[in-house]
């Protein structure tokens, strides 16, 4: 049996930190003041031409991104004093609107809208609404959907006035362009018997002032309008670059866009569904960096390259597009966006709607328990990063990538995984995240960028190799070296490894130039091409370097035994913690603990009276496990076992088992570790808690339930709140 609960206990005190805010008077921007001997060098005020031909930034200074948490108070007061609100406006609206409305609105003899022929990969917000298919017919300023069936009916009609030739497509509606009259184009769709026209227009951020939106877009009498769809939304100005991530990851919740990997370590834009006052929301909160990107090249990883062609041709797009950060004007890339979508008829009911909730607030998202207590799940924590660190950090993962040879090949070939995940970290690192591949974690340890233990890089071998065989001469020499003690006693052909058929061959000792031998193949390198592909072979552990007089690729690359081990001892009780069974909030989010290995402990168990409860259902797993299902069970198992509990009762329950398991059976009532023991036989496991003592820190287990030889799950006590034990391994971060 254990003790009783311990006295109340201190928290580990926070890691003071010397990041300070500071204001120049002159130039009246932000900017950090770090004990770095490394400072940045100052911008122009003036943006500078785009350097031709664009050359790779070799800067490989870390990154500044910090956490606004862990700035000192005066600091902290200072940046949100410069984070300012812009007017509120309206992004993006989509709406039903009759073709007789449609035509009173834009009526003017050179009004013209424009057929169209492609079909768009989204479909529009009534689609979810409605049966059958909805097609986009036409555009102007804006997109004009109808409904599929209307398509036969309405090329029958416009044909009368103009040549136009159906699509192929059921949903495509024509072939060409055709430009039509807004008249003749909208009597034609009454005539065809469409009385729907989906408005979908985008992009504007229409300042919501009188004299901006001088009448209502919306036909509110339509009979589609309780679907119309708006994006109310709010731009902040700020001498920083603002990453979000959440406090905790719900996935059914909030949806991760990671920007400037890994310095951010997955900081990035999140969007976020979710119910409030018996209203269905979306909300996108997001770096603006996105608008300046989009303002350069919209269609900039758009779409996973099938070539290798097309994969170095993003990889430039990627380097002009840090080029083009580098000669922007700062206020373009710093700051913020909230964009709040919802239903309404109207576009003022969905304003109203909007400027009832506390969305538009940044302090809401920060801190929500202070605000809206229900909605505490959607807390987020903040980063901030200067421009000069985005551009620094965008260029030295390009300067990586093209090293180890992520961005080349031979055209033709289609890119390997590797290499299409490459270049999504590559577009991520300067601020873009299409959501079409997910970038790689910043923390994994076996990220391409990242040395693993006990293995040399490409980069690193490539330099080595370079170093010691400079000539042709020495090149030759290596080559035959390579051929005769590699394990495959020849250099195999780049585009088939595994094809003991395909090998290379030299063609041109004098230039250093190779060819495959297979006659369907024939495959060429160059002399800089060949060096790197030794060095790749050479990395992966076909050659031992120990030939050359090198020592330094051993292949046996694995975690580190610290980092795989479980067992944690403290004093004289070694334990070993079972991996976490819950989704692990961000690493930013937990304390670090002084122990080895290393343990964190969480901060998201609310201090409410239910908190050993709550932390042992998160431990014990399961999505549907809450305080209020642990305290029933424990509960249930004392009462059937009430022999074992009675020389254990508190005095202060006069020994009567009955009254003990009414107070505990109360919902905010603390757990004691009577109740911990419940709870450990109920659900046949058993727990660990670390105990921190006040004032020295000193640490020590306490162990509950019977040791089933699998592990325990591990609980955090201090003082009279409970939390969870998270592991170097489950964190992912080293």
């Amino acid at each position: 049996m254990v003790s009783t609960r311990s006295k109340k206990l201190a928290q580990p005190a926070r890691r003071r930190t010397t990041l300070e805010v500071v204001i120049p008077i002159r130039r009246n921007r932000v900017r950090f003041q770090s004990p770095s001997p490394q400072q940045s060098t100052p911008r122009a005020n003036t943006p500078a031409q785009p350097a031709s031909p664009i050359v790779p930034v070799t800067d490989t200074r870390p990154a500044h991104v910090r956490l606004i948490s862990i700035l000192q108070p005066e600091g902290r007061a200072t940046l949100f004093e410069h984070t300012i609100g812009k007017t509120t406006d309206v992004d993006k609206w989509e709406i039903a609107m009759s073709p007789a409305e449609y035509q009173a609105r834009y009526n003017h003899t050179i009004a013209l809208v424009q057929l169209v022929s492609h079909i768009p990969s989204k479909k529009p917000a009534i689609a979810e609404h409605t049966n059958g298919e909805w097609m986009l017919l036409a555009s102007s300023v804006h997109q004009i959907w109808v409904q599929a069936q209307f398509k036969l009916p309405f090329i029958k009609e416009i044909k009368r006035y103009q040549v136009v030739q159906p699509g192929k497509n059921p949903i495509q509606p024509i072939l060409g362009r055709v430009l039509v009259p807004v008249y003749r184009f909208t009597q034609c769709l009454i005539k065809a018997g469409c009385n729907t026209l989906w408005i979908k227009a985008y992009g504007q951020k229409l300042p919501l002032t009188k004299h901006r939106v001088t009448n209502e877009p919306a036909q509110s009498n339509h009979l589609f309008a309780k679907y119309n769809s708006w994006d109310i939304g709010k731009s902040f100005d700020s001498p920083f670059i603002w990453l979000f991530a959440p406090a905790i990851p719900k996935k059914s919740i909030i949806q991760m866009f990671p920007m400037v990997i890994p310095a951010s370590n997955d900081f990035g834009s999140l969007n976020l569904t979710f119910r409030y006052q018996s209203r269905d929301f979306f909300v996108k909160v997001y770096a603006r960096l996105v608008h300046l990107i989009k303002s350069f090249n919209s269609q900039m990883g758009h779409a996973i390259p099938k070539t290798l062609f097309g994969l170095r041709n993003q990889g430039k797009q990627a380097l002009e597009m840090i080029a083009s950060l580098r000669a922007a004007d700062p206020k373009e890339i710093t700051g913020f966006r909230i964009e709040v979508t919802v239903q309404a008829p109207t576009l003022s009911l969905a304003v109203k709607i909007v400027e009832a909730t506390p969305f538009f607030n940044l302090q809401f998202w920060l801190d929500p328990q202070s605000h809206v207590p229900e909605l505490q799940h959607l807390r987020l924590i903040a980063k901030i990063c200067t421009e000069d660190s985005l551009i620094r950090n965008a260029s030295a993962m390009h300067a990586l990538a093209t090293t180890q040879g992520i961005l080349s090949g031979d055209n033709r070939t289609k890119p390997s995984s590797r290499a299409v995940q490459g270049l999504t970290d590559v577009l991520a690192a300067l601020g873009w995240c299409s959501g079409l591949r997910r970038p790689t974690q910043s923390s994994d340890p076996k990220a391409w960028w990242v040395s693993q233990p006990g293995q040399t890089t490409q980069i690193g071998v490539l330099e080595k190799l370079s170093n010691k065989f400079k000539t042709v001469a020495q090149q030759l020499e290596f080559i035959k070296l390579f051929r005769t003690k590699s394990r495959f006693g020849y250099i195999p052909c780049q585009q088939a490894p595994a094809d003991s058929t395909h090998r290379y061959q030299l063609c041109d000792n004098k230039n250093l130039r190779v060819r495959c031998g297979k006659k369907e193949c024939k495959h060429q390198l160059k002399a800089g091409e060949l060096m790197k592909w030794l060095a790749q072979l050479t990395t992966d552990g076909h050659f031992d370097m120990s030939y050359i007089g090198i020592q330094g690729n051993n292949t046996e690359s694995s975690q580190s035994e610290i980092t795989k081990s479980r067992k944690v001892t403290i004093g004289p009780i070694t334990v070993k913690l079972v991996p976490a069974r819950f989704q692990v909030p961000h690493r930013d989010t937990l304390v670090q603990l002084a122990t080895t290995p290393r343990l964190f402990r969480t901060q998201f168990v609310d201090g409410d009276g239910n908190c050993m409860f709550a932390a042992f259902a998160n431990a014990f797993g399961g999505a549907a496990n809450t305080h209020k299902t642990m305290r029933r069970e424990a509960i249930k198992w004392a009462r059937q076992n009430q022999d074992f509990l009675a020389p254990f009762i508190p005095e202060e329950f006069d020994g009567s088992v009955n009254r003990y398991l009414q107070e505990m059976a109360k919902l905010k009532v603390y757990g004691d570790n009577l109740m911990l023991e419940a709870l450990c036989r109920a659900f046949e496991v058993s727990v660990a808690v670390l105990n921190v003592a006040p004032g020295t820190g000193e640490m020590a287990w306490t162990l509950v339930g019977e040791n089933t030889g699998t592990g325990r799950l591990g609980l955090y006590l201090g003082g009279e709140h409970y939390e969870n034990l998270v592991m170097m391994g489950d964190v992912y971060s080293l």
